[in-house]
């Protein structure tokens, strides 16, 4: 609003300059006008006297008592056209005074030349001397006139020149004044320009803490403040946006976690054991080092289902991971293969070491389930397990260790079978 109240003010300055260059040219105009109408009063002045002056030779030289009248007329005319002049100087002034005295003074001898001629006895001689003498005044003050006429133009010329160059002076110093206050607006603008420039190249570049610090109610200010406020927006959608990484990245974690773990249990399920077994079957055969796999069955499990509900199976299940993880190694895997079936990697581990791993898990869950405080049974487990031969596949190695299952279960169940 503040751009738009200087650009307002300018238009404003600019417009008083035209206003007054018009009444600059409007004046002058009409003082051209004037100065034209004085002219012509002291040219119809001129010639009365001129006329005046032609009357009294004539009146002279023929003894015309009528072309003496047409003198006092012409010189009446004479006078009262002056009266008309504009006059500001005294020396013209003064002019002007004389000319109107001599004016007079040859109206009272035309007069007395009247008088004279009137009379019955005229004075020939005295008639003649003031004929003589009149024509002597209407000279003079034909030259008077001329002088008078010279003075004014002078006068007017001078005024005149005196006005445009005022007119000019006017013109030029508020010409200036758009000029300056463009110039102050211009260099205004140029330092809030800059800072603008600056600041959105600051932000261009990542750096969304930059502030713009215009407090002017002008559209700077308004410009700050948008900045300012788009900025703080940013801000907190980049804030959100790393939010958001986390909860995807946490997400993602939390599917890759339950893809690979029984979501009972807790423990690794069959997928996450095919590609842990892939990976140790890969290792074993480049370093060398034995690989041994237990396959585990709870024996008679449907029995605790049918009695007890599933709720106590599936509490039972997870009773079973924890007693079996607290007697397995570090880099032992334990995984739900199925229902009640789970299976054991265990990796750089002979068959007799794989055995005897065996006899404590099944010793560990007896000794746990040997006074449950829900079941009534002890529980038991059936083994059966096999370890990894040359240029095996995890087809052959699961299907040994099933088939050692499958016996296990077969000869009266709680036993420890193992496929050589």
């Amino acid at each position: 609003m503040k751009i738009r109240k200087q650009l307002r003010a300018m238009a404003m300055i600019i417009s008083m300059i035209l206003l007054l260059i018009i009444a600059g040219l409007y004046s002058i105009t009409r003082f051209s006008i004037e100065n034209v109408e004085q002219q012509e009063i002291i040219r119809a002045t001129e010639r009365y006297v001129q006329q005046a002056l032609t009357s009294a030779y004539l009146a002279k030289l023929y003894q015309s008592t009528m072309l003496e009248r047409d003198v006092a007329y012409q010189l009446n005319q004479a006078n009262i056209t002056l009266t008309n002049l504009i006059l500001n100087r005294p020396t013209v002034q003064a002019r002007y005074t004389a000319i109107q005295v001599r004016i007079a003074n040859a109206i009272q001898m035309y007069d007395r030349i009247i008088d004279i001629s009137n009379a019955s006895e005229a004075d020939t001689k005295a008639l003649s001397h003031l004929q003589d003498k009149l024509v002597n005044e209407l000279n003079i003050l034909m030259e008077d006139t001329i002088l008078l006429s010279q003075s004014v133009m002078l006068e007017r010329q001078t005024s005149l020149t005196k006005q445009l160059t005022q007119l000019l002076l006017t013109i030029f110093f508020l010409a200036l004044l758009p000029i300056i206050f463009n110039l102050v607006l211009a260099n205004h603008f140029a330092g809030k320009l800059k800072a603008l420039v600056n600041a959105t190249t600051r932000i261009s570049r990542g750096k969304l803490d930059t502030r713009l610090e215009f407090t002017s109610r002008d559209e700077f200010g308004l410009i700050s403040q948008s900045i300012n406020h788009m900025l703080n927006s940013l801000k907190v959608l980049t804030y959100s946006k790393a939010e958001l990484e986390d909860v995807v990245r946490q997400r993602t974690e939390e599917l890759e976690h339950q893809a690979m773990h029984d979501p009972l249990t807790g423990v690794l399920n069959r997928r996450a054991l095919m590609l842990r077994i892939e990976e140790e079957i890969q290792r074993s055969n480049r370093q060398g080092y034995p690989l041994s796999i237990l396959f585990l069955d709870l024996d008679h499990f449907k029995r605790v289902n049918d009695r007890y509900g599933h709720s106590v199976g599936d509490q039972v299940l997870k009773e079973i991971c924890l007693v079996l993880s607290t007697a397995l190694r570090e880099s032992d895997v334990l995984a739900r293969y199925g229902g009640e079936e789970f299976a054991i990697l265990s990796p750089d581990t002979e068959l007799d070491s794989a055995y005897d791993l065996a006899r404590r898990l099944q010793e560990n869950v007896a000794e746990h389930f040997n006074n449950h405080a829900v079941l009534d049974d002890p529980l038991t487990l059936s083994i059966g397990m096999t370890s990894l031969h040359e240029k095996d596949s995890i087809n052959q190695l699961f299907s040994r260790a099933d088939g050692a299952l499958y016996d296990a279960k077969n000869t009266g169940r709680n036993r420890i079978v193992v496929c050589a």
